[in-house]
């Protein structure tokens, strides 16, 4: 007599998770004025045009770009993006940080009020998924990270123009004994972001729980977008 076995067909594989990929870029404060660049930004799609900001500010009712509009570069129309990936929002303003390639040109007066001084032409724009990560794993891990587009949690300390992320935020702002922290390089013009922070006694200090979204460079994380996690 010959017994046979049954078993039940292997439940598949399920697709792994695309981990984010570093790709080498220009930042956007070293840009030239003129020349083929890659370059890295956060994206604003509008029926006004396409901007690329070194910081955003998502604050408020729509996302703003930070900074000087003189500071800002103009990527065209958006019927004409030659984009990679999906944008987020659904409202007047899409977002998403991009690598930017293209010919930079410039100085001039570009976009819809001639506000812009440089424009990028040709522009070819791949969307970034930023990696999960913690002040930890970003303090033990740097050179992984380098260049890396990151999203991190953590308590904000910010005095002036300098700003601190730590894991363990204590009362008043004060990082607790054991906390890890990391610099950041951030804009400290996001006036509607300061206002959601809490206030030191002093007055001088301001604190909170926040999601940064930034990269990671020479060991310091640079800021492209602050959004507050409690009131």
């Amino acid at each position: 007599m010959v017994f046979s076995a049954c078993s039940s067909p292997a439940a598949p594989t399920p697709p792994a998770i695309p981990v984010p990929t570093r790709v080498p870029f220009t930042p956007f404060g070293e840009l030239s004025d003129t020349g083929q660049v890659t370059t890295l930004g956060y994206l604003l799609v509008s029926e006004q045009g396409v901007l690329l900001a070194d910081s955003v500010s998502f604050v408020g009712s729509q996302p703003q770009a930070l900074g000087a509009p003189a500071g800002m570069i103009w990527c065209g129309d958006p019927a004409s993006l030659q984009l990679t990936g999906a944008l987020s929002g659904s409202g007047p303003v899409r977002t998403g940080i991009v690598v930017a390639r293209g010919m930079l040109s410039g100085p001039g007066s570009y976009g819809p009020s001639n506000l812009q001084r440089r424009e990028l032409r040709d522009a070819t724009l791949l969307v970034m998924v930023p990696e999960e990560t913690s002040v930890i794993d970003l303090q033990e891990n740097t050179s992984y990270f380098e260049g890396r587009v990151v999203r991190v949690n953590g308590g904000i300390v910010t005095r002036d123009q300098s700003a601190v992320l730590v894991d363990q935020l204590g009362a008043g702002g004060v990082p607790q004994p054991a906390a890890r922290q990391i610099k950041l390089r951030w804009r400290a013009d996001d006036t509607a972001l300061l206002s959601r922070l809490h206030s030191a006694p002093n007055g001088n200090v301001r604190y909170g729980q926040v999601q940064i979204e930034g990269y990671w460079r020479n060991g310091v994380l640079v800021v492209l977008a602050v959004r507050p996690l409690s009131s």
